[in-house]
């Protein structure tokens, strides 16, 4: 704003600006929340202004649902739904914007258990899992089995997903959703169901070795 000053009737420009201190986020009343939101937030700060001016509060490029001004030093939020960790909060008060110190994370995601707890050795075998915090959308959802990604994953609901495992070998191997870069917290575990012999093309042979052997069963 420009500094003016009025002597006799007559307006004079002083050639300088005027600025009010831009606002500060301190603290917030949670840093975290479930990925389906509808969470009210208490925002702790400063320079929020001594009226209502039109606040606004952004986590990362998501705008809160609504944002309510207290006082200067506070004011309130309602979360929408989301995933993701470590956004920025901003405030804008009469289009000036607040530092990015503070973060605000969603929960990390959770698997609760599996719709089976064996799969053969060559997958591609639905398989859903159970769990909270997908989100309330399709975002960018993955999901492994061990060290390896399955072939496909769709994201079903918040507390659900499912996915075609790949083939594989193993035992008390850890199921992983990954979402907007969060890694699942899980307490689910998938075995490969282990190799079994049914016939042998020879019961015997020399003690010197070197005889080709054919076996045939499932699981190899």
């Amino acid at each position: 704003a420009q500094a003016l000053v009025t002597l006799q009737n007559s307006i004079e420009s002083m050639g300088n600006s005027w600025t009010y201190d831009s606002p500060a986020i301190l603290n917030l009343t949670q840093q975290h929340a479930a990925a389906t939101g509808g969470v009210l937030v208490t925002v702790s700060g400063a320079s929020f202004g001594t009226y209502d001016t039109s606040i606004k509060l952004r986590f990362g490029d998501t705008s809160a649902e609504f944002t309510e001004w207290i006082s200067d030093t506070a004011a309130r939020c309602m979360i929408g739904t989301g995933t993701g960790r470590q956004f920025a909060i901003l405030v804008t008060v009469a289009d000036a914007k607040s530092n990015e110190s503070v973060t605000w994370s969603y929960s990390a995601p959770e698997i609760s258990s599996t719709s089976r707890s064996t799969l053969p050795t060559t997958g591609f075998e639905p398989l859903t899992i159970f769990g909270n915090n997908f989100g309330t959308f399709d975002s960018t959802l993955a999901m492994r089995i061990g060290n390896t990604a399955c072939e496909i994953t769709n994201w079903i609901s918040q507390t659900t997903t499912r996915c075609n495992p790949s083939n594989g070998i193993g035992a008390n191997l850890v199921t992983k959703v990954t979402i907007s870069a969060q890694l699942s917290l899980s307490m689910a575990k998938i075995d490969y169901k282990t190799s079994t012999i049914n016939n042998l093309a020879m019961t015997n042979g020399p003690s010197t070795g070197g005889v080709s052997l054919t076996l045939s069963g499932a699981g190899f």
